[in-house]
């Protein structure tokens, strides 16, 4: 692995787990876990979270649980693909489950709105978003009207954004490609002065290009990394953060009565209806005047109220306790103060 660039995929039963939750009803051995960690820490490997079921293998008299098998792939296989995961498949035979690595691209409707901080930089931003707000709208639900007002302000931000930011992308994508090119001629012969230069050309101004404030600052807000050590400003560690974030937190399926669902449709619609009976509105009794009349609350003694309600004499009090000897008549200065 260390002498190869190539796109690394490792999977299958490592018996080993790598924390405590792992393992059920087994003795848990953390040298042995922490060795394995270290391995796959060492070689830059990413774990793809399991989906459909917490444990791969179970012990025949069904008492013990663990969790053996699973995928370690490099970050260039992350990047290089799509929205990956890992499901488990029903136990037939075997004391293990079978593990499937597949790539899943699901199409949940229209995305969220959002807008990157480095745009409200520029100065003819704002005039888009007043345009379009401003654009007539035809209708008479108030919700009707702020939905479709938004609808044309996120067109026209996309429109700006692509016209205004594709230049970068396009001249990114062409020294990336002929930097590719000339790398693969290189392989296969020897490259003169010229093409050599041109070559180093090529790979400076495609990492320059990448490393602007623009398209720099872009992949900070996707990665959402605040802060950057200095020299550790390249854009695969962006990438692999943004791939893994989006592989931890994307839904990709739902455990239903003990099936596990990966359609959109199925998913949207359990999503709603949990969150619908979180936020449904309960019947509660509101007390009236009456009721509240009728309630008995701890009061504070009438002598009480006129000491809290009387004028501040702590500076008086002070200087009597300092005139007075520990004597009855100063006592009886201190009481009468």
């Amino acid at each position: 692995m260390n002498y190869s660039n190539v796109d690394w995929v490792i999977g299958g039963d490592f018996n080993e787990v790598r924390n405590q939750d792992e393992r059920k009803n087994y003795v848990f051995i953390e040298r042995r876990a922490n060795m394995f960690s270290n391995f796959i820490d060492s070689r830059h490997l990413i774990e793809i979270p399991l989906l459909g079921k917490r444990f791969t293998r179970i012990s025949d008299d069904g008492s013990k649980f663990s969790k053996l098998d699973r995928f370690l792939v490099s970050e260039s296989f992350l990047n290089s693909w799509g929205d990956i995961s890992v499901t488990s498949l029903d136990r037939r035979t075997s004391d293990h489950c079978p593990i499937i690595l597949k790539d899943m691209n699901k199409d949940f409707g229209p995305k969220p709105f959002k807008i990157f901080d480095l745009w409200l930089e520029c100065i003819d931003v704002e005039l888009v978003i007043v345009d379009a707000w401003n654009k007539e709208i035809k209708g008479s639900r108030c919700d009707c009207v702020f939905r479709n007002k938004m609808k044309n302000v996120k067109e026209a931000l996309r429109e700006w954004s692509k016209h205004r930011y594709s230049n970068l992308d396009v001249e990114l994508d062409t020294w990336k490609k002929t930097v590719e090119n000339l790398e693969i001629k290189a392989e296969q012969n020897t490259l003169t002065d010229t093409v050599r230069e041109e070559w180093l050309n090529a790979r400076v101004k495609w990492l320059s290009k990448e490393k602007e404030k623009e398209k720099a600052e872009m992949l900070r807000q996707k990665a959402r990394l605040n802060c950057i050590a200095e020299g550790d400003d390249n854009t695969s560690s962006f990438h692999s953060t943004i791939r893994r974030k989006n592989n931890s937190s994307n839904i990709r399926g739902l455990n239903l009565n003990g099936k596990w669902e990966e359609k959109p449709t199925v998913i949207k619609e359990e999503v709603h209806k949990y969150f619908s009976h979180i936020f449904e509105n309960k019947q509660t009794t509101i007390p009236d005047f009456e009721s509240l009349n009728s309630l008995h609350f701890n009061t504070l003694d009438p002598t009480d109220v006129l000491m809290l309600e009387a004028p501040n004499h702590e500076s008086e009090l002070w200087n009597a306790i300092k005139d007075c000897e520990p004597s009855k008549a100063g006592l009886d200065r201190m009481a009468s103060i």
